[in-house]
């Protein structure tokens, strides 16, 4: 999935690996600055870390309730 916002962009990526014992959800995301700011990923890692961490814990609950 690519995403755009105001400063930047990206693109995200589930790949699921199969394992003997279930499987793997691998989570990839790429960000852009749209401009030239260096101080821009110390900002947005500690803040998108918490929301990505949300997101795969909803992914686990509806794959483990058999939805």
């Amino acid at each position: 999935m690519d995403f755009s916002a105001r400063w930047v962009g990206g693109h995200l990526t589930y790949e699921i690996e199969p394992t003997p014992d279930g499987c793997i959800l691998h989570h990839r995301e790429t960000l852009r600055p749209r401009a030239r700011l260096p101080w821009l990923p110390a900002i947005i890692a500690p803040r998108l870390r918490p929301h990505i961490a949300e997101q795969l814990a909803d992914i686990r609950g509806l794959l483990e309730s058999g939805v």
